[in-house]
């Protein structure tokens, strides 16, 4: 499942960022919601990681980041995470010679 604004638990504020990366909006959303490629943010209060690989075990969920950083929860557990502002790319700059 895609994480979206849609399908959040709840949805916090906006971070813009002048990176290529872009700004994203800071959610919760319940963590049978991610999927490899989502952002997840394992600390609240810092910037999102990327989701790498899910692993579902009975009555837990193990995630694992880019980093190789594996972190632990309930399988019903509301985690932070974290919806990438829409692509927009700029026009071209086209150049005319004479």
């Amino acid at each position: 499942m895609c994480l979206t604004l849609g399908n959040a638990a709840a949805v916090h504020q906006h971070r813009a960022r002048s990176t290529p990366r872009g700004g994203y909006t800071e959610t919760l959303h319940h963590v049978g919601h991610l999927a490899p490629g989502d952002l997840w943010r394992p600390a609240a209060e810092r910037p999102p990681h990327v989701v790498t690989e899910i692993r579902n075990r009975g009555n837990s969920v193990t995630i694992t980041d880019q980093l190789g950083q594996i972190h632990r929860y309930p399988a019903d557990a509301i985690v932070p995470t974290a919806v990438p502002d829409p692509l927009v790319l700029a026009p071209a700059r086209l150049t005319y010679s004479a």
